[in-house]
């Protein structure tokens, strides 16, 4: 069964499997056998801390034992006799009445036997007395239990054995936990469950992923060799701090995985994506299409508020985690007034068919947050009418359909007043009179529960 939820073209079209340019997936996706010799070095080291930690705890917590306080107890002070008989006087302790006032004159007597010569020699040399019996303590300790000291170094010592083959012992017990046979491949500490798919147009190449110490755990992986393109995505990630909320949560990235150019993302499995999710059920509720719309205002508005315009929300763009709407695929993320790297025509605004005019024009077209809200409209548009608006026309045929005089989109199909009067705003042809983020989500059509 081809794994759901993951981008893909504008039209539906089943998952096929692939391989990544440059080399079966077979030969790519081994375990990355150059990392082993550096968690070794790291292993060691951490067991050598950990042992160099139990050393010193040992010889600065051990208590020292009844007979030890007794002979420093007994110990002569080493202070001269000279000293000795210095005496200083102590403030009166006595009140009115006879009673002992200690509390009052505490401080003084105090910082009278601070200031005292012999008291200072005392405590010094005390301390010293102290601390040296105490490392005698812990020493003749590690000398009575040379059974136990044998004993920890050799569980550290397996412990970092364990540590540098657990890729093996987790691949073998995901074996045994009912991986599919046909499964042979692990990338890092992921086994692939379902091989490379493509979906449409695509460059990217998904799979369903899970970690080697959680069979339930099932993630999604991404793989482009674009490394531009995986750049720009990791680092819109970072912005929002991973993901979370509105996006999918990202787990893991890295460049160059392979060897041979192919860059991974490791993020939240989708069950279904909204593209499917509505191919599977038509057109939606409006209890549904209030329920996603929602969902989707609130992408916006996060990417708005950081001066980022999106610039490719489309229904394949959002996926169901547990049943909550997310977006994925954020390589298209830009900044207000960057140029757009790309687009799909059956959510672009009229303002791309104005560009595509020829001649073109020799600058990009700049990205705007009114790009977002004309599809985000059309989004909306989508959910209620179960198809796309542009049905299956191609790029070229929508692009030459918005460059017509008194283009409008049609909206006779739509039945409910507050539904249409919202995509009027957000379908408006004019970028200037669309509404933003916040205003649309204030719209009476959302807030009707």
């Amino acid at each position: 069964m081809a794994p759901t939820g993951l981008v893909g073209a504008s039209n539906p079209m089943s998952y096929v499997s692939v391989s990544i340019p440059n080399g079966p997936v077979e030969e790519q996706l081994l375990i990355q056998r150059s990392g082993d010799r550096r968690w070794l070095w790291t292993t060691a080291a951490v067991a050598a801390a950990m042992f160099l930690a139990g050393f010193v705890g040992a010889v600065g917590f051990t208590p020292t034992s009844t007979a030890t306080a007794q002979a420093f107890l007994s110990t002569p002070s080493p202070v001269s006799t000279a000293n000795s008989g210095a005496a200083f006087r102590a403030p009166q302790l006595t009140g009115p009445t006879g009673h002992t006032v200690a509390r009052a004159t505490l401080s003084e007597v105090e910082q009278q036997l601070m200031q005292h010569e012999v008291v200072k020699t005392v405590i010094n040399e005390g301390s010293q007395v102290l601390a040296s019996s105490q490392v005698q303590t812990a020493i003749a300790t590690v000398q009575s239990h040379p059974k136990d000291i044998v004993i920890i170094g050799a569980v550290l010592v397996v412990a970092a054995v364990l540590w540098v083959s657990r890729r093996t012992i987790f691949w073998k017990l995901a074996q045994r936990r009912g991986y599919p046979e046909d499964v042979d491949t692990v990338i890092n500490k992921y086994c692939v469950e379902q091989k490379w798919m493509s979906k449409g147009n695509s460059s990217a190449k998904f799979g369903v992923v899970s970690p080697l110490w959680n069979r339930k755990g099932r993630l999604a992986i991404k793989v482009s060799r674009d490394l531009d393109s995986w750049e720009r995505e990791t680092s819109i990630y970072k912005k929002l701090w991973g993901g979370g909320g509105p996006f999918v949560s990202l787990y893991d990235a890295e460049p160059n995985f392979d060897g041979r150019g192919a860059n991974m993302l490791i993020q939240d499995y989708g069950e279904m994506d909204l593209l499917d999710y509505i191919n599977e059920n038509g057109p939606l509720s409006m209890r549904d299409i209030r329920r996603f719309g929602r969902r989707a205002l609130k992408t916006l508005k996060k990417l708005h508020g950081m001066g980022l315009v999106w610039c490719d929300c489309k229904p394949e763009n959002f996926v169901l985690v547990n049943g909550t709407l997310k977006a994925i695929d954020l390589e298209t993320v830009s900044r207000v007034g960057e140029d757009i790297p790309g687009y799909t025509a059956e959510t672009a605004p009229p303002e791309l068919a104005e560009w595509e005019k020829p001649p073109r024009a020799t600058e990009a077209l700049a990205a705007r947050k009114s790009y977002d809200m004309w599809s985000l409209g059309m989004l909306l548009l989508h959910m209620y009418l179960g198809v796309s608006y542009w049905k299956s026309n191609s790029a070229q045929t929508i692009v030459r359909a918005m460059r017509a005089d008194g283009f409008e989109i049609d909206l006779s199909d739509v039945d409910d007043p507050l539904l249409r009067n919202l995509l009027k705003s957000l379908l408006h042809n004019n970028p200037n009179r669309r509404p933003n983020a916040a205003l649309a989500g204030a719209h009476p059509f959302f807030l009707v529960p």
